[in-house]
């Protein structure tokens, strides 16, 4: 997400801490992420196990500089 500061790139992103009715991107992916593997794991005989690495990053207060 990138915008302007105030203009809801982390409620966006995240959603609102107070109400779950309100999710953001993240924790819907990664729900749906582990209802998946879940569900392979039950039903197909041959998944024995499922591995999930997940890795994020925020960049805050980032400049570019402009080198002459």
């Amino acid at each position: 997400a990138y915008g302007q500061t105030g203009s809801g790139k982390t409620y966006t992103m995240m959603g609102n801490n107070n109400d779950n009715n309100f999710n953001g991107i993240i924790p819907y992916a990664v729900r749906d992420i582990f209802e998946m593997k879940s569900n392979f794991e039950e039903n197909d005989k041959n998944v024995k196990n499922i591995d999930i690495t997940m890795s994020c990053m925020e960049i805050y207060l980032d400049s570019c500089f402009d080198y002459k």
